[in-house]
């Protein structure tokens, strides 16, 4: 019978993964991209470098999924100051 992950398992590695994302966008916000390399990202998460590329196939798919997030969250920033000023 093949490995089936069970539902705390997932939550586990969500929460993981979570937790990488958040430490990966401090490194990004006070180092800067350039030097946010994954051994950085790694040690700002307790994590090793292997286990970075458990959730994310390469550095590049964790920066695009930083910057998915930074770039949401500034989207979502200004349509709120757009529509405080609607109301004005």
């Amino acid at each position: 019978m093949p490995y089936r992950r069970t539902p705390a398992v997932e939550d586990r590695l969500a929460a993981a993964r979570e937790h990488l994302v958040e430490q990966a966008t401090s490194v990004v916000a006070d180092a800067g991209w350039a030097n946010a390399s994954v051994t950085a990202v790694a040690a700002a998460a307790g994590m090793s470098v292997g286990s970075v590329y458990q959730h994310f196939p390469s550095k590049q798919a964790l920066a695009v999924e930083v910057f998915r997030r930074a770039s949401g969250h500034e989207v979502d920033v200004l349509g709120e100051v757009l529509r405080r000023g609607a109301g004005d």
